[in-house]
């Protein structure tokens, strides 16, 4: 049935009144779902400059003929038998990787993701005369005893929490998809209740914690080793509890996921580390749809999406358009070399975030943006997707071609913006950095995106990667980013169907069939549920039925929720008042004294003897610092140009500063961190930044005197206001330097390379939050103030 615009309301408003609220309790007329912005995806276009969309199944289904090909260069048989009878299958983390080639040196990440993607772009890896899918047990570490289904078939617990978690988030999505395979259902459960066992331990005196960085199955202790925290693991174990709740029926796996779920809610700042805060969220979407819970989907999606972890400082969301390339959309960090997103992350990351769009429509249209972008910039990542000089150069070609991505994409390196590329080559020990382990997961986009008549109106499967998908109707999610009103035609085949919009809460079309026009409001949503013809709508407080199924979770038949509470955070954060001084670029520090702040002092926390005063001044167009050496370093490495100092920019002795305009009070695109060098040779403009823009706005500038022999090195440098907000605020953004202006700046002190550097207050990585003791906020003067 072909509906036109002009009928459409009348026909509406008849097919809700005789259809829904027959035999229902007089109610007033449903208000639809209003939407809740998640911040940092509103910095992102609507329209993304230049988008093409990739045919992710395509995609996904060549690279299943290129990874799962026994006589080709990459998959090798694992007869090693460690935790299965049979045999199993490795493959390498990156083509030609040097050392993954045969027997049991493989990872799950990799292997599973593949097994999972290509099952979701519509592969049935059962099928054949190779059960792929019944070989996911073999990451089962059972032959050791510690049961739970870890990255390599024989390791052990208490390494890295993500390592450890990740991989059996993968096994019980496969598992839950190959129901026939009952050994896979009866690993997910032993699992299941392994890890529960982990969380007793860590609750055992009360609400448990998650700081630190991973918990060792043997010894039932947490793992404590001075590095990285990894405290978004309760996230991990929110997922798989409620995962294993949906299975079993068991309360105690609910009650711990909600405990792991409060823990997050409770801490200050975000926990997260890598991949495991969507799936979180996930879960407690899943649990305030389906048993009423009370949690914070959208401050859960925030800590993933907003680089302001504690724990690993600069990762979430990238927003940003390079050299002309729009990357807005994929997920690593936003600082490292400028930023550098990864293919894995941003693929996996839907798995998570795509589905709660369904469970909580408040931010449909935020996943629906997300998820747009994302699809735009990940094709970058792959070979002939970017000039071959804006690549470290595959070195290996797939057949069918170019269905193995790069590890991801960074900003710039070694002069090259944007570059396609990844770890293997950049840190020398791999000769291609072309990765099967996140090439695996564009199967999830596969499964999810499918193109519509509007090349940048996306149609979005809600159930596809869905990671426990529950029994439900055809669902799917449309953005309309224009800034018009835009009508797309919907295929639904020959069968009738009635269509219901769970946004709007009310059906749109009855025993609709064939071609369907779809009207969307500029910049709306529309999430549209195909309904059997004729079926009966039933309303059960938010949530409407058709029989047992649940097509709609929050029906706009009671008053919408309350937009949850933004947390109260007290920064801790330390006040530098910085004077307006023009000072002269001569590296010569006399006439700051009486003039710049009051000096902070660097050192190196005993990993080196470098020790250093830093002091700060600014006027009109510059923000302007003065670096003096008061303790020469043990050992020196000093670059000798900026080109030097920007190709390996952690390999000298430099003061480098996170420069954060929006410091908490504006959303900003990321810090700009400036890295400034000392010489002894008195160069000038040793400076760099991979967030400068390209235009030359920043105008980096310096001068080094003084000698290392001698200790009494100094840098006198500037940057202009204009190219920090440019790196903030996108270019063109109005900013204006003027007195109370308050800026968070963590700057770090490094002697020889990274392995002996310092942040204020001691950590070696673990970047200050902005809000806590080590942080500072430099507050501009007037003169004389």
């Amino acid at each position: 049935m072909h509906l036109q615009t002009s009928k459409y309301l009348m026909i509406v408003s008849v097919l809700w009144a005789a259809t829904v609220f027959a035999d229902q309790p007089k109610v007033s007329a449903p208000h639809a779902t209003a939407q809740l912005d998640l911040p940092r995806i509103e910095l992102m276009p609507n329209e993304p400059p230049g988008f093409k969309l990739l045919d992710f199944a395509q995609t996904a289904r060549g690279f299943d003929q290129v990874a799962f090909q026994p006589a080709g260069k990459l998959m090798w048989w694992d007869d090693s038998h460690v935790n299965i009878p049979g045999r199993g299958i490795g493959m390498p983390s990156y083509v030609d990787h040097p050392e993954m080639k045969s027997g049991s040196n493989h990872e799950a990440i990799t292997v599973l993701g593949a097994i999972l993607g290509s099952t979701l772009a519509g592969i049935d890896k059962r099928a054949g005369e190779n059960n792929f899918a019944a070989m996911s047990a073999q990451y089962f570490n059972s032959a050791n005893g510690l049961n739970v289904v870890l990255n390599r078939e024989s390791t052990k617990t208490g390494n890295s929490y993500w390592y450890e978690l990740f991989p059996q988030i993968l096994f019980d999505s496969i598992a839950v998809r190959y129901p026939q395979e009952q050994r896979l259902t009866e690993i997910s459960d032993i699992a299941a209740r392994r890890w529960l066992e982990a969380f007793d331990a860590l609750a055992k005196n009360g609400k448990p914690s998650f700081e630190h960085i991973a918990f060792d199955l043997a010894t039932m202790k947490p793992v404590e080793t001075g590095k990285q925290h990894e405290p978004d693991a309760a996230a991990g174990f929110a997922h798989i509890f409620y995962t294993s709740f949906l299975r079993t029926r068991d309360e105690r796996f609910l009650n711990a996921a909600n405990v792991c779920l409060k823990t997050i809610e409770d801490r200050e700042a975000s926990p997260s580390y890598e991949i495991l805060m969507p799936f979180g969220a996930y879960a407690a979407a899943r649990i305030n749809a389906e048993c009423g819970g009370e949690h914070d989907v959208g401050g859960l999606l925030n800590d993933f999406l907003e680089p302001r972890s504690d724990v690993r400082a600069g990762w979430g969301l990238i927003v940003g358009n390079w050299n002309g390339v729009e990357v807005s959309g994929m997920l690593g960090s936003v600082n490292d070399a400028g930023g550098y997103g990864f293919v894995m992350n941003t693929y996996a990351a839907a798995m998570g975030i795509v589905p709660i769009a369904r469970y909580d429509e408040r931010y449909a249209r935020s996943i629906a943006k997300w998820a747009l972008n994302a699809a735009g910039a990940v094709r970058y990542c792959y070979p002939g997707q970017l000039p071959e000089a804006n690549t470290t150069r595959p070195g290996f070609v797939s057949n069918p071609p170019n269905v193995i991505a790069f590890e991801g994409i960074r900003h710039r390196y070694k002069g090259i913006s944007p570059l396609a590329g990844g770890d293997p080559t950049v840190y020398g020990w791999g000769p291609c950095d072309l990765g099967l382990y996140g090439s695996g997961f564009a199967g999830v986009y596969g499964g999810i995106i499918r193109p519509t008549t509007d090349p940048l109106i996306l149609q979005l499967d809600l159930l596809a990667a869905d990671p426990s998908p529950p029994t439900a109707l055809p669902t799917h999610l449309y953005f309309n980013p224009h800034s018009e009103s835009k009508t797309i035609q919907l295929d639904l085949g020959s069968d009738s169907v009635d269509l219901y919009d769970s946004i709007r809460n009310r059906l749109i079309a009855t025993g609709a069939h064939g071609r369907f026009d779809l009207a969307i409001a500029a910049n709306e949503i529309a999430m549209i549920v195909r309904i059997p013809a004729g079926s009966k709508i039933e309303i059960d407080g938010r949530r409407s039925h058709v029989g047992e199924i649940v097509i709609d979770y929050e029906n706009g038949m009671l008053p919408p929720r309350p937009a949850p509470m933004q947390k109260f955070v007290d920064s801790k954060a330390r006040r530098l008042l910085v004077p307006k001084f023009t000072p002269t670029l001569d590296g010569d520090a006399k006439e700051w004294t009486g003039h710049g702040s009051r000096p902070l002092a660097l050192d190196t926390s005993g990993r080196g003897e470098l020790r250093a005063n830093l002091s700060f001044a600014w006027d009109d167009e510059y923000l302007y610092t003065l670096i003096q050496e008061t303790h020469r370093g043990k050992d020196v490495h000093e670059a000798a140009d900026a080109l030097q100092l920007g190709n390996t920019p952690w390999d000298f002795d430099t003061v480098n500063f996170y420069i954060d305009l929006g410091n908490g009070k504006r959303a900003s695109l990321g810090d700009f961190v400036w890295q400034l060098g000392f010489g002894s040779d008195g160069q000038r403009d040793l400076a760099f930044s991979s967030q400068a823009p390209d235009d030359g706005t920043a105008n980096l500038q310096s001068v080094c005197s003084g000698k290392a022999t001698s200790g009494d090195r100094r840098i006198e440098a500037r940057v202009a206001w204009k190219g920090i907000a440019a790196a903030a605020f996108g270019q063109g953004s109005p900013y204006r330097a003027e007195p109370g202006l308050t800026i968070g700046c963590e700057p770090m002190l490094a002697e020889m390379n990274h392995t002996r550097q310092s942040f204020l207050g001691g950590s070696q990585y673990q970047r200050p939050t902005g809000i806590d003791a080590n942080s500072i906020d430099l507050v501009l003067q007037s003169v004389g103030d």
